[in-house]
């Protein structure tokens, strides 16, 4: 009889240690479920001289673990995916609900995970009945070599200028080297990049002048994974040249970054040095700010 009770107290300590262990478990599994890597909001802080050339902050949406919708500012974007080689936005800009609206609607093509092309159509409508509806395109073209990004080619067929016909606006070439984006160069300049020793971290690179803002042209979260192999270390600092300034430009930018309590990308710090055409530049030469990402 002894025996027996023993052996049914044993039996109920284990079952109930072993549904403690389970609970904690399973609390611990509930807990990394909530740790995505969905920016919700993405906004630049400058916090030491002025930014010459800023970007407006953006917040996102998502369903499934996709962007469907991006706030920023007057833009308001809608996003659908159409099977897997398809996603189409469309972009609602309200400069003056007054005076105009303008609807941008671009449709993106992927093939094997990589964006191959993308065209805009830009329609602004007057409320002014003198005012005719302004229609201009745009086309980006991207091609590959063993799935590395290799030139971006960009097609405007603009109103007055073009004669109805899409004329090449834009070329970046894009050079690798030991798996990392070195050089982009264009009619215009030439960009150099360098990089520490370290495994790539993701998002690390969203911010002014980094290989990834320059080959999304700013739409850096939408195409993030959709231009092919990436970089395999993470950019120190970028030099620009260029033949033609019209107005101010980044000569060179230092990186840092911030991680989160997750090891996630919070900030993206950056030390930017300008080039200007003008003699005298009132704001300054330099500045220090961050892209700061906020998660769900």
């Amino acid at each position: 009889m002894k025996k027996i009770l023993f052996l049914l107290t044993t039996l109920i300590f284990i079952s109930c240690t072993k549904d403690k262990e389970n609970t904690t478990v399973v609390g611990e599994e509930e807990e990394k479920k909530t740790i995505t890597m969905n920016v919700v909001n993405e906004k630049y802080d400058t916090y030491k001289g002025r930014t010459l050339i800023s970007r407006d902050p953006s917040s996102y949406t998502y369903e499934n673990n996709k962007i469907v919708g991006i706030l920023t500012y007057l833009f308001k974007t809608t996003v659908k995916y159409i099977g897997d080689n398809q996603i189409e936005t469309d972009n609602l800009y309200n400069f003056n609900s007054v005076e105009q609206e303008s609807r941008i609607k671009t449709l993106y093509s992927l093939s094997d995970g990589k964006v191959q092309y993308f065209v805009s159509e830009n329609r602004t409508k007057y409320n002014d009945p003198k005012k005719p509806l302004y229609i201009y395109h745009d086309s980006i073209t991207f091609e590959y070599k063993n799935d590395y990004l290799t030139k971006i080619t960009k097609y405007s067929k603009i109103p007055y200028y073009t004669q109805g016909k899409y004329e090449k606006r834009l070329e970046k070439e894009v050079f690798w080297q030991n798996g990392n984006i070195v050089k982009i160069k264009s009619d215009r300049d030439e960009t150099i990049y360098t990089y520490d020793d370290k495994p790539y971290i993701t998002y690390g690179d969203v911010g002014y002048g980094t290989p990834l803002s320059e080959l999304t042209f700013s739409k850096s979260l939408l195409l993030y994974g959709k231009i092919g192999k990436w970089n395999k270390n993470n950019v120190l600092t970028m030099n620009k040249t260029t033949k033609e300034l019209w107005g101010y430009d980044f000569k060179s930018i230092k990186y840092n970054r911030e991680l989160d309590k997750h090891n996630r990308v919070s900030k993206v710090l950056m030390q930017i040095e300008y080039m200007s055409k003008y003699e005298k530049n009132e704001y300054g030469d330099t500045a220090e700010c961050a892209a700061v990402l906020d998660y769900e």
